[in-house]
């Protein structure tokens, strides 16, 4: 999205606990003072679990400097829903 003639770029990170690892409070206060940067290429998320993490349109994912292998396999592969590797267009049931 262009706003004035600047790129303006949201950052999401995903962060998922279990309330065997800590409490909801401690879980959101960890999340609340990670630190997530970047630019339209590229995001940095410093996980209170894993580390650094690094990922990028044209870079690999990188978890506490080890590289993670994302594919190629299905994203989705259920009875419901089949999504490839690197395509855009589900097939199942939630695709018709």
């Amino acid at each position: 999205m262009r706003v004035g003639g600047r790129r303006h770029v949201g950052r999401l990170a995903c962060d998922l606990g279990s309330e065997h690892v800590c409490t909801f409070e401690q879980f959101v206060a960890a999340r609340s003072a990670a630190a997530v940067s970047g630019d339209v290429d590229r995001v940095h998320y410093n996980s209170p679990d894993h580390g650094e993490m690094t990922a990028g349109w044209e870079e690999p994912l990188v978890v506490a400097g080890q590289e993670v292998n994302l594919g190629p396999y299905p994203r989705f592969d259920n009875p419901w829903l089949r999504l490839e590797f690197g395509e855009c267009v589900p097939t199942g049931f939630f695709s018709r």
